[in-house]
C-alpha cells in the first residue's frame, strides 16, 4: 500500500496521480525540490520515493517525466535503515531485480517491462556501471535471468564487464568460470564484441582449466546417468568456449584432451 501521509501535501498529491497512473508534469514535479527523493513512510516501515513508486506502479510516464525533471535514480528508499542490505533499496536496484512474469514456453521471465524503465534510466543519463560495492557483481550480473536484451542494452550504454565484483574479481571471468549453461548466449555476447580478446595468459589458463574439467564431465557421463541431463548440459558451453578461446587468439595443442573435447568428440558444441 502507498503511504505517503507523512509527506508534504504536494508530494503526497504527487504520490497519489502516480498510483493513479497519471503523468506528472515536469514542472511541478522539479518544483517539489529536494523533497522528489524523499523516502515515505518513515522506518520502521520501509520507504518509497516516487520513483520506486512509479515503477511498482508500472507508470512509465510518471518515470520518464521525473528523471526528467531530476529525481535521483540512486536515492535510498530507507536512508535511516541500519541493515547492510538497505544500500541496495533504490529505484535502479528495483528496476534490475524486477523479473516479471514467468514464461513457461520459454522458460524465462518477461523482462518487457524492466526494459522500458531500463530505457529510460539509460536515455536521461543513467550509469550502466553503477552498483553499490555490497552487491555481488555489476548490474549486467542482474541480467542472467534470461534477459539478454536488457544484457544488449547495458553493454550498448557503456556497461564494463571487466567491473569488479565484492571478492576483486572481474565479472566476465566469473562468467566464463562459475556460471554454467546459462552463462552461454552472454559468453557469446561478449566474445563477440571482442570483450575476451586481450584476455592474459594467466586468464585465459583459468578459463580452459575450468572448461576442461567441466566437458570431462559433460562427456564421461553415461546416457543413463541419473545426473546426466544436468551434466550433459553443461556441454553446450562448448559453443561459447570455441568462440571465447578463437576471439582471444589463443591456440590449443592438438594432442590436449580439451582439444578433443572441443574439436573431435561429436556430443559437445552440437
Amino acid at each position: 500500500m502507498l503511504d505517503f501521509a507523512l509527506a508534504p501535501a504536494s508530494l503526497r498529491e504527487m504520490a497519489l496521480r502516480i498510483a493513479a497512473g497519471e503523468a506528472p508534469d515536469v514542472d511541478a514535479l522539479r518544483a517539489l525540490g529536494p523533497e522528489i527523493d524523499r523516502s515515505y513512510p518513515n522506518r520502521p516501515r520501509i520507504g518509497e520515493t516516487l520513483l520506486t513508486a512509479a515503477l511498482r506502479y508500472r507508470n512509465l510516464k510518471a518515470i520518464d517525466a521525473l528523471l526528467e525533471a531530476g529525481a535521483d535514480p540512486h536515492a535510498l528508499i530507507d536512508p535511516d535503515s541500519s541493515s547492510s542490505r538497505a544500500v541496495r533499496w533504490t529505484f535502479f536496484y528495483r528496476l534490475l531485480t524486477d523479473r516479471g512474469p514467468w514464461i513457461e514456453a520459454e522458460d524465462r521471465y518477461d523482462s518487457t517491462y524492466s526494459n522500458e524503465a531500463l530505457s529510460l534510466y539509460l536515455k536521461h543519463g543513467g550509469d550502466p556501471n553503477h552498483y553499490p560495492p555490497e552487491n555481488a557483481s555489476p548490474p549486467l550480473g542482474a541480467t542472467l535471468d534470461g534477459n539478454l536484451m536488457g544484457f544488449e542494452m547495458l553493454l550498448d550504454a557503456g556497461a564494463d564487464p571487466w567491473s569488479l565484483n565484492y571478492a576483486g574479481n572481474p565479472w566476465l571471468m566469473d562468467l566464463a568460470i562459475y556460471s554454467g549453461k546459462i552463462a552461454t548466449p552472454y559468453i557469446h555476447r561478449l566474445a563477440e564484441r571482442g570483450f575476451y580478446d586481450d584476455i592474459t595468459d594467466d586468464q585465459a589458463d583459468r578459463i580452459l582449466q575450468w572448461a576442461n574439467r567441466r566437458l570431462k564431465t559433460a562427456t564421461d557421463l553415461g546416457a543413463a546417468a541419473p545426473a546426466r541431463a544436468y551434466y550433459g548440459d553443461l556441454g553446450d558451453n562448448a559453443v561459447a568456449i570455441k568462440l571465447l578461446i578463437e576471439r582471444s587468439g589463443r591456440e590449443l595443442p592438438r594432442d590436449s584432451e580439451i582439444h578433443r573435447r572441443l574439436y573431435i568428440d561429436g556430443r559437445l558444441g552440437k
